[in-house]
């Protein structure tokens, strides 16, 4: 015998070995590819997995289930990927397994006789998924009967004929369905020809209604009566709907509209009014977005609502600036109790909208973009939750929220978890003081380093009427243990209850960016750090004050070594320091300089300069006009190092005194004013510009009238001193 036909031979033995096979899943289930002849009693279920190959025929009839041990069998599934010509059930296939409770059949093509399931009085479940080809009309000929399947009470057919689209739900399947006492229907991802709303009023039974996933091409209300759907479970995610009731993609922008009464023939509403729950998450297709701008619902009619909870995830709802205006009782959604509108991009929600659904106990609003309304509308969304007083969960996680506001929750008694996770906070800045019965506030994963005292007295401020403690989630946080500001957290956080730091596996970073377990030692590493950042201080303040010092001595060293200059050019009295001071002034104040000014300020100059020999001030008084008095008064500027004027209401009135300052300020001399108080005062809206600046900029010495008498508001050393700098 050739090596080549051994081994197929040993090929096609070794196919059949493991083609006739069973394996025990665990003591109840067992798993074959075949029909077994014998089964133990202890097993319940049975998994029988291609069994027949491609291009093969086979026959299932009673007697594959006449063995020892299939009357114990409560679950049978048959399945056979490979299987696709000639499978063929018989009548009253599963006659025999008289205690058979679920029955699966997922198999891409086969017959099934009309009487093949007569016999099967136990099953409640069938489950015909992945039944590519089965004709639907095959298949509601094999349950019209009150003989077929009498007590079942659960119905798959997921994923149904998608070869051949004719799948119509209309009233005839619903009379099939009524002789049953069917509580669970599911047709989920099937393309459905038509739907026939009308086939409510024969389910009378039914609970839940899967359609998720499922391509509506159309659908009809003839005849439809909403008390139909009386308080049922629907589930259209995912579902595609008729043309007509898709928007177009883009835009679908809604606004300045008012709505009143919603008709009970619209299909949408009526669900929502009657369903238990209502799940139509992305049913909105991906390219197309609702906006709703300043639009009002008006009902003054009494409604009744069965709706529990509502279900919108992914459906692009980007705005919803409406609200429902209900003027009547019983006007309201009081039985909602729980909404997802997560997953929708949410830019905007109207808080009113919540008085339309006050009971609300659970609010999924996670992962949209609410920081915009934060930022925008902080007020409104300060007030978002403020209707919801029965409020136990609110997630607002994934939203990129920067800051909560203060008084967020300030109405939600009733909260037991807040969940802000995946969010920008890096602190606790809303007040947590009347929820007495939080349980869970969840941070993880934001921005948090450290807390600050403001954040620490919110956690601690809950008032609690038993021992239990809030539990606050820190986890995926970047704690920092690298500055000294950390260490009152760090320290909070190892001895308060409410954070369990072991469970979390809470780290902080360290300076060179290590990551480092929280715990008692890590407040000895934060004493160093304080300690170098209280040395680094202390030298630092103890340099600035030295240099501060030394810069002051030297300063002032300096401006003594100028003053010692000027007074030593002055003892020369050569050029422009023949004389000290120039004082310029009006006639009328000649009393005033000679009683009050010259005397003492001459005597001052001499004590500073040592100069005894010659005057070293000079008055306009004692110009002698040759030309012109201007002309005069300039030649003698060239011979002092500073000029004074005298301001009085005579000198800032006199035209060629303000004309002659003026001129003196253009050549840069340096000018110090000694300003003379009268009454009535100066009018200094009649100021020149220049006198103005010259006011504004120059030192100021103020002579004020008291009791008949000159004060001046200084010391004639401080003046001399102000002399000698400029000189």
């Amino acid at each position: 015998m050739s090596p080549v036909y051994t081994a197929l031979l040993f090929t096609i033995s070794l196919t059949s070995a493991l083609r006739r096979s069973c394996v025990l899943e665990d003591k109840e289930t067992l798993k074959c590819n075949y029909f077994p002849n014998r089964i133990s009693d202890e097993i319940s279920r049975v998994k029988v997995v291609d069994f027949i190959g491609p291009n093969e025929s086979m026959v299932i009839n009673s007697t594959d289930f006449n063995a020892e041990g299939w009357k114990n069998v409560k679950c049978l599934e048959i399945s056979n990927s490979l299987s696709y010509l000639d499978l063929k059930f018989t009548a009253e296939t599963f006659s025999n397994l008289n205690r058979l409770d679920e029955l699966q059949l997922h198999l891409s093509h086969f017959y099934l006789d009309p009487d093949t399931f007569v016999g099967l009085n136990s099953v409640k479940w069938l489950d015909v998924s992945d039944c590519f080809r089965l004709s639907f009309g095959v298949l509601l000929q094999s349950l019209n009967g009150t003989d077929k399947l009498p007590s079942l009470t659960k119905l798959t057919i997921s994923r149904l004929n998608l070869y051949n689209h004719l799948t119509v739900i209309d009233e005839g399947f619903g009379q099939i369905l009524q002789q049953k006492r069917l509580t669970y229907l599911d047709m989920s991802n099937t393309v459905i020809t038509a739907f026939h709303f009308g086939v409510f009023k024969y389910l009378r039974y039914l609970k839940v209604f899967n359609a998720s996933g499922a391509a509506l091409s159309d659908t009809f209300t003839d005849d439809f009566d909403f008390s139909d759907l009386r308080n049922i479970v629907v589930d259209l995610s995912d579902s595609i709907l008729p043309p007509r009731m898709r928007p177009l993609p883009g835009r679908l922008v809604i606004s300045n509209i008012v709505v009143k009464n919603p008709t009970i023939h619209d299909v949408g509403f009526v669900i929502f009014k009657q369903a238990k729950i209502l799940n139509m998450s992305s049913v909105v297709p991906a390219l197309s977005s609702i906006w709703i701008h300043n639009t009002t619902v008006i009902i003054d009619k009494p409604i009744k609502i069965l709706l529990q909870r509502l279900i919108l995830k992914n459906n692009n709802l980007k705005y919803l600036d409406f609200h429902v205006d209900h003027v009547c009782n019983n006007c309201i959604a009081s039985s909602v109790e729980k909404v997802d509108i997560s997953f929708n991009g949410l830019q905007f929600i109207n808080p009113l909208l919540a008085n339309f659904a006050p009971n609300i106990k659970i609010l999924d609003l996670s992962f949209n973009r609410l920081f915009k309304m934060a930022k925008n509308n902080d007020s409104l969304f300060e007030t978002l939750l403020k209707s919801l007083s029965h409020l136990q969960y609110i997630s607002l996680s994934g939203n990129n929220l920067n800051t909560v506001p203060m008084k967020m929750f300030g109405t939600n008694v009733d909260l037991e978890i807040i969940d802000l996770s995946s969010n920008k906070l890096r602190q606790v800045t809303f007040s947590l003081k009347y929820l007495g019965k939080l349980q869970v506030l969840i941070l993880r994963n934001n921005l948090i380093h450290i807390l600050d005292e403001t954040s620490i007295s919110h956690l601690d401020s809950i008032y609690r009427h038993n021992d239990s403690y809030l539990t606050l989630i820190l986890m995926g946080n970047n704690l920092s243990c690298s500055i000294c500001d950390a260490k009152t957290f760090i320290k909070w956080l190892l001895h308060t209850k409410i954070v369990n730091i072991t469970s979390q596996n809470l780290t902080c970073t360290i300076g060179d960016g290590e990551q480092t377990a929280i715990e008692l030692s890590t407040l000895d590493l934060l004493q160093n750090v304080c300690y170098f950042v209280f040395y680094n201080v202390i030298i630092c303040l103890s340099v600035t004050f030295i240099s501060v010092l030394t810069a002051f001595a030297s300063v002032k060293a300096c401006k003594q070594w100028y003053r010692d200059q000027a007074i030593k050019r002055l003892q020369d009295g050569h050029g422009k320091y023949e004389y000290a001071v120039l004082l310029v002034y009006h006639h009328d104040d000649n009393t005033f300089v000679e009683h009050y000014v010259v005397r003492q300020l001459e005597k001052e100059i001499k004590n500073i300069t040592n100069i005894r020999t010659r005057n070293l001030i000079t008055k306009s008084e004692e110009v002698k006009p040759s030309d012109t008095f201007i002309a005069a008064l300039e030649r003698v500027v060239h011979t002092a190092t500073v000029v004074i004027a005298i301001m009085s209401r005579n000198f800032l009135e006199d035209p060629i005194l303000k004309i002659f300052i003026e001129g003196v300020r253009d050549t840069g001399k340096p000018i110090i004013c000694f300003l003379k108080t009268e009454r009535p005062g100066l009018d200094r809206e009649k100021l020149t510009p220049g006198m103005r600046q010259l006011l504004r900029t120059r030192p100021k010495f103020i002579w004020r009238e008291e009791n008949e008498e000159y004060i001046m508001w200084s010391t004639w050393e401080n003046i001399c001193n102000t002399i000698l700098d400029y000189a």
